[in-house]
């Protein structure tokens, strides 16, 4: 139907957005340690292969022994002071108040939203009989939250849609799915406490609210992981353009730019195969520096131009006339 947004979405979470929640939930003072395998890039980006991925046998095992080890670390003596907002009576049995209290406020953040009264009693009930069956409290809140952080809920972003008053017989992402579809942009994580207060109440609804929540996500420390993310993903879907050009093959050319706008990329298409078919990158939002994957290789700077030397003199002169059209036009880039 016709509508001003894109519509619902549902997607598995990257291991980038799964480590970054688990580091804004628990603290940075718990090793997260883990080293996930790449996900299938379709068409240059994570996005997209995001939106068709499913879970593999050996990720989630790997999602499982992160979700162990980060759930032992929380309960233990060092983090469970401050992570666990209560005591039980007793550490050698359960304690199913205490239980319930802690996994609802951890399972807002990790689900995305608010828990249903089911959800909190499945989750301590389990806690509880762990607990009794152990005689350790912490150990059975520890199963518990294992179970929460490899749960569909944690692992699938899921958006759910919502008549739209203001304009009847169209749809809006409901409030949950609008604090996540803000966060996993921004931030490249889950939503923090204050968005989903401000979706549980409905007001990220109003456009006062949610400019209110962009200022504050913009002056926020995590906002460099989402732009560090979403440059590095157009920085692959950039290059599977340089390697389709480089084989001369206009047709492979423009079925991969015809990819990267399908992906909705930020860069305008339209733009971007101007400044492609003139050799040079240069014109691209990029960072100043290269990026490290941690074994010492680095991804080539955005700037890199594969036009033979042929063609350089003349390639240089459109270049230069494509920066001098983004220094007029700052937004251009969308």
């Amino acid at each position: 139907p016709a509508h001003d947004g894109s519509s619902a979405r549902l997607r598995l979470i990257t291991s980038e957005q799964y480590l970054n929640t688990l580091a804004h939930t628990f603290g940075p003072s718990v090793d997260l340690g883990s080293k996930f395998p790449p996900l299938q890039r379709t068409k240059g980006l994570l996005a997209n292969g995001a939106a068709t991925a499913g879970v593999t046998a050996a990720q989630l095992e790997q999602y499982q022994r992160t979700a162990a080890s980060v759930a032992s670390q929380v309960v233990d003596v060092e983090h469970r002071n401050f992570l666990i907002p209560c005591k039980p009576e007793s550490e050698k049995t359960a304690d199913q108040e205490c239980a319930a209290e802690f996994l609802a406020a951890a399972g807002r953040l990790l689900y995305r939203h608010p828990l249903s009264e089911v959800q909190i009693k499945e989750a301590a009930d389990k806690a509880s009989v762990a607990g009794n069956d152990l005689e350790d409290f912490y150990a059975g809140l520890a199963i518990a939250l294992e179970g929460m952080l490899i749960s569909p809920e944690m692992l699938f972003i899921v958006e759910n849609v919502e008549p739209d008053p203001a304009r009847p017989g169209q749809m809006r992402l409901d409030s949950y799915s609008l604090a996540s579809r803000m966060s996993f942009f921004l931030w490249n994580a889950g939503p923090d406490g204050a968005m989903i207060d401000a979706a549980e109440s409905g007001k990220i609804q109003t456009a006062t609210e949610r400019a209110r929540i962009v200022d504050m996500m913009l002056a926020s420390p995590r906002l460099e992981l989402g732009v560090r993310a979403f440059f590095d993903d157009m920085n692959w879907a950039v290059l599977a353009l340089a390697a389709a050009h480089a084989a001369t093959d206009d047709g492979a050319y423009l079925a991969a730019a015809e990819g990267v706008g399908e992906g909705g990329a930020a860069v305008e298409k339209l733009q971007l195969l101007s400044i492609w078919r003139a050799g040079c990158l240069s014109a691209l939002p990029r960072s100043r520096h290269t990026h490290s994957d941690g074994h010492g290789r680095r991804d080539p700077p955005l700037g890199w131009c594969p036009a033979p030397a042929p063609a350089r003199a003349a390639r240089a002169s459109a270049c230069r006339r494509a920066n001098g059209q983004q220094q007029r036009n700052p937004t251009a880039m969308g």
